[in-house]
């Protein structure tokens, strides 16, 4: 900790060695207070306006794009052609048409006329369409099954079968289980705060009751996420998400062995977040190089796997050993601690996997192609610090993983869930034909599918 005001060292020495670490320390602050600042009111995006010169216009997937007359921009903006956009049709067709239709007609106050008392008929109408929200109603289904008996003989009693259930004994339908998975696992609704939303309806349930429920639903849909991840672990390549959440309580063995390709479009993040907390021609340099990487990727992106093989072998394999090389020049001379060192080390540490795209063309340089599929998942994440046990990161993934893959694939979730659970259940779909209710092969049992709204 530094001196106090009143405990200064005498010695010169030890005087400089203190105001260098105070420099240091002030440095260090102010480039923390900069990120921040930037983080919460500055811009999103990687523009060339924010980092370095034309390093923001890359072709990173994942970027803001940037309008038309700025990115073209070559000095003779008079000979450009104006853009015309064509405005969106509003009227009978704007909404989807599936969605249920209610007519409210308003009639005028009287149909005599206002000139000489006669009778008024219709000779036309104006029609305009609105977007109403009904809040879901909460009902109580109470289901009887009465008992026949024969008066003659007193033996022959009847009786209709209880329908399963997909929890035995409990007091919600297949249908309450389905809206409570989506909410938490599709949209990102902790369970605590559906308890909430029930309890302004007038039920209240135990907080324990749900965490119970969703571990039942996993357990029911577990076969069918075992369908997804062979198919899944059947492909040649996989994108994903490697941040991890913590389990509180773990058991058993962790993943399979999985080769690894990490995404160099963070690795460059890191190094303009460094670049925009204190710009250094060593940022602007890496930048500068990762740049020419995606220059190489824009021009063979559409070629075969062979093809962009030959060029990232030619060109990329050569920047990408610039960078490597001036990375390990360059650390060593920087404080352990600054923003540019932890860029170069997570590069360093990552290397492996962010090159193997230069020894097969199948590879993407960065996960972009996935990335805005990942955010929901990662936001539902950030909702919940942790699972509290293997079980509960089990049910997470069980969940997530078919839940996200029905969003992915343009259904509404709730409908898909609520469909397969009560075909489980009931026992109409066997368990050797669960390939019918994978997502890219399913369809309702009695209704059209409904599309999420984009």
């Amino acid at each position: 900790m530094p001196a106090q005001a009143n405990n200064l060292p005498e010695d010169m020495k030890q005087m400089a060695a203190l105001v260098r670490e105070l420099q240091a320390e002030n440095s260090q602050l102010r480039s923390l207070l900069k990120g921040m600042t930037h983080q919460a009111f500055g811009s999103r995006s990687e523009r060339a306006s924010a980092v370095l010169g034309d390093q923001g216009i890359l072709d990173l997937g994942d970027l803001v794009a940037t309008p038309a007359a700025a990115a073209n921009d070559d000095g003779n903006a008079e000979e450009k052609p104006a853009i015309s956009r064509r405005r969106r049709k509003r009227g009978l067709m704007a909404l989807p048409a599936h969605i249920e239709r209610v007519e409210r007609v308003i009639d005028p106050d009287t149909l005599d006329c206002p000139c000489c008392a006669g009778k008024l008929h219709r000779i036309g109408e104006d029609a305009s369409e609105a977007l109403d929200w009904v809040p879901a109603i909460v009902r109580v289904i109470r289901t009887v099954r009465p008992r026949y008996a024969c008066r003659e003989c007193r033996e022959g009693v009847v009786q209709a079968p209880a329908p399963r259930r997909a929890i035995p004994g409990s007091m919600v339908t297949t249908s309450t289980l389905a809206w409570m998975a989506t909410a938490r696992f599709a949209w990102s609704i902790p369970l605590n705060r559906q308890l909430q939303m029930l309890a302004g309806q007038g039920v209240i349930l135990d907080r324990a009751l749900p965490s119970r429920w969703m571990r039942k639903i996993a357990w029911w849909v577990k076969a069918l996420y075992d369908r997804l991840l062979a198919y899944i672990h059947s492909q040649s390549r996989i994108f994903c998400d490697e941040t991890r959440m913590p389990v509180l309580v773990r058991s058993g063995p962790g993943r399979g062995k999985i080769t690894l390709a990490f995404c160099l479009a963070h690795a460059r993040r890191k190094f303009v977040d460094a670049y925009r907390k204190s710009p250094s021609p060593m940022a602007a340099a890496i930048i500068a190089l990762i740049g020419e990487v995606y220059a190489v990727e824009a021009r063979v992106r559409k070629g075969s796997a062979g093809e962009r093989l030959q060029a990232r072998m030619t060109e990329t394999a050569d920047v990408m050993a610039k960078i490597k090389t001036q990375i390990d020049t360059m650390l060593p001379g920087l404080s352990p601690k600054s923003d540019l060192a932890k860029a170069m080390r997570y590069t360093l540490n990552h290397w492996k996997g962010l090159t193997l795209f230069l020894e097969d063309g199948r590879i993407e340089v960065d996960t972009n192609t996935v990335e805005r599929g990942m955010r929901n998942v990662a936001q539902g994440r950030r909702s919940s610090l942790f699972a509290g046990s293997e079980e509960g990161a089990q049910t997470w993934a069980v969940m997530a993983s078919l839940l996200q893959t029905a969003r992915l694939g343009g259904l509404d979730p709730y409908t898909w869930l609520n469909d397969v659970l009560e075909r489980i259940v009931t026992g109409a779909v066997k368990i050797n034909e669960l390939d019918i209710l994978l997502p890219w092969n399913w369809r309702p049992a009695a209704e059209p599918v409904k599309a999420l709204a984009a």
